[in-house]
């Protein structure tokens, strides 16, 4: 995970990723994924494109891949 504002990356641990289902918030017809994530004690829930590898919420970008991150800085 990769904070933008305040310019850290820290790893946290993935608990959940769900089946790709359609997005039921937006009017668009895109295939998602929801991922939670624990980070500092806490467990979050970010929903992602089912087909990007980046994923981005508010100034934190998720991320499996370091690369993703190294071009972001």
């Amino acid at each position: 995970m990769f904070d933008r504002n305040n310019i850290e990356v820290h790893t946290v641990q993935v608990v959940t990723v769900s089946t790709p289902h359609m997005d039921k918030y937006n009017n668009q017809f895109d295939m998602v994924v929801d991922v939670a994530v624990l980070d500092a004690g806490k467990t979050q829930t970010y929903t992602f494109k089912d087909s990007n590898e980046i994923g981005y919420t508010g100034q934190l970008m998720i991320t499996p891949n370091k690369e993703c991150v190294i071009k972001e800085l």
